[in-house]
């Protein structure tokens, strides 16, 4: 026979967790409003700045395919160059003198900072068409839809002054699509060069605060990082001209551990990341790509020899990488531009690094 007190004691218990359970729930069902809300919130600010775009040039007469969802600008190549050349046309000039304007306006002067906060980047891609199935064809497709799209960037850096300027340029990543897009036919309508948004919550689908690995994560047993680099081995340091961004590949003795490359950006020079929760003082930010693995590691003060090797020729006139060359060690490359650094690893991943943080491409 159950005591009356037991009994009392079981309900009551019982009655406890039933109220746990309860509030568990209604948390989670709060949790869940409040990110549907934010998403809902992300989407409505993408529409408000698509819909201004294609107001704008709507307004002033400009000739563009802007898509409804994602507020990419398609131009034809027809508009830019002549057929299989990355010169632009004088008609492609005028177009430019046109449209830089109007679009960077409307970014800098009618969105607000908040709108204006969630277009973390603007890509410049070109693309191509394809001839053939085979690598010679996509080998040229690549290299002249890169040239293209460095060529509408150089362009607009040399225009002359409009609102915004800097800011924009700031904005812009050259990127070559070669013909991976196009149909398995050769259509003029692939050629083209696009203006792409880069949102800043959808950072080529990761988010900033997924690069950042701080020095406790990353000697975890599940990092997927090299543990930290050996003193053994060669430093191949080089830096922008304008001594703004400095690197080093590293070529290790132990052939068991990849090549890589380290590169800095000067401590005065601001840049867009969330801070590094292991540096109590956010100085000598690191950012380090391997040949075989694909992310980037971000550091601070790491203080080995690389580190002291690259910032003992930071300063060094003979390693200057000049705008527009590129330096190759192993399987990663590095190219310098005068909006910045980009290096890339045999994988395809890469970093980009300058004044205002880093992007990483796939």
């Amino acid at each position: 026979m159950l005591d009356e007190n037991e009994f009392s004691e079981h309900e009551s218990e019982s009655s406890t967790w039933i109220a746990l359970a309860d509030l568990m729930t209604g948390l989670m069902a709060i949790f869940l409003v409040m990110c549907m809300i934010i998403m809902t919130n992300q989407d409505r600010t993408r529409v408000l700045i698509i819909q201004s775009v294609e107001k704008a040039m709507k307004e002033q007469g400009i000739p563009v395919e802007i898509d409804p969802k994602t507020g990419d600008i398609s131009i034809a190549e027809s508009i830019l160059f002549p057929y299989a050349s990355a010169q632009l046309s004088a008609q492609g000039q005028y177009f430019l003198e046109e449209f830089i304007p109007v679009y960077s306006k409307v970014l800098f002067n009618d969105l607000s900072p908040e709108q204006l906060e969630q277009v973390s980047r603007i890509v410049v891609e070109g693309h191509g068409s394809r001839d053939n199935n085979t690598s010679a064809d996509y080998a040229k497709n690549m290299t002249l839809s890169l040239n293209r799209a460095n060529a509408v960037v150089q362009y607009v850096n040399n225009m002359q002054y409009f609102p915004a300027k800097l800011p924009f340029l700031l904005k812009l990543t050259p990127v070559g699509r070669g013909n991976i897009d196009a149909k398995d036919y050769d259509d003029a309508s692939d050629r083209k060069v696009m203006f792409k948004f880069q949102f800043a919550s959808e950072l080529f689908n990761t988010t900033k605060d997924e690069l950042i690995h701080s020095e406790k994560n990353n000697t975890k047993s599940t990092s997927i990082f090299p543990k930290p680099l050996p003193v053994s081995g060669t430093v191949r340091t080089f830096h922008s001209p304008a001594e703004s961004i400095f690197c080093g590949f590293f070529i290790p003795s132990d052939e068991n551990i990849p090549t890589s490359v380290r590169c800095y950006i000067r401590d005065e020079y601001k840049f867009n990341l969330p801070r590094l929760t292991d540096c109590p003082v956010q100085k000598n930010v690191s950012f380090t790509l391997w040949d075989d693995i694909a992310e980037t590691q971000i550091r601070c003060n790491v203080a080995d020899k690389v580190e002291q090797t690259i910032f003992a020729n930071r300063n060094n006139k003979q390693q200057v990488l000049g705008y527009g060359e590129k330096i190759k060690t192993g399987g990663i490359e590095c190219w310098s531009r005068g909006i910045g650094m980009t290096c890339t690893n045999s994988k395809g991943k890469s970093f980009f690094i300058d004044g205002n943080g880093i992007n990483r491409t796939q």
